[in-house]
């Protein structure tokens, strides 16, 4: 979400949920924030997992492409890349 904002709790649970697992920058965890933030607003569940979260926020924020066949989860992430890799030519 461009310029979005996320909630401290929002913010809060992934940082502890995933932080201390894995590598990931402060501007990584804050986009996640915002993802999670933007699509609860919207009433929009992403997969089962916040994993999925993480991977576009990882991807938003290094401008990286997306490959895979989870596109369903994901097309509503604003800012996200993705290419299906099963629909390629």
């Amino acid at each position: 979400m461009e310029g979005g904002h996320c909630s401290d709790q929002d913010f809060n649970d992934l940082y502890a949920a995933f932080y201390a697992r894995i590598n990931m920058t402060e501007a990584e965890i804050i986009k996640a924030a915002e993802i999670k933030a933007d699509l609860k607003k919207r009433g929009l569940p992403i997969g089962k997992k916040d994993g999925d979260i993480f991977i576009a926020a990882h991807r938003i924020i290094n401008d990286y492409t997306l490959v895979t066949d989870n596109t369903d989860d994901l097309q509503n992430i604003n800012g996200l890349k993705f290419v299906n890799w099963k629909e390629r030519n």
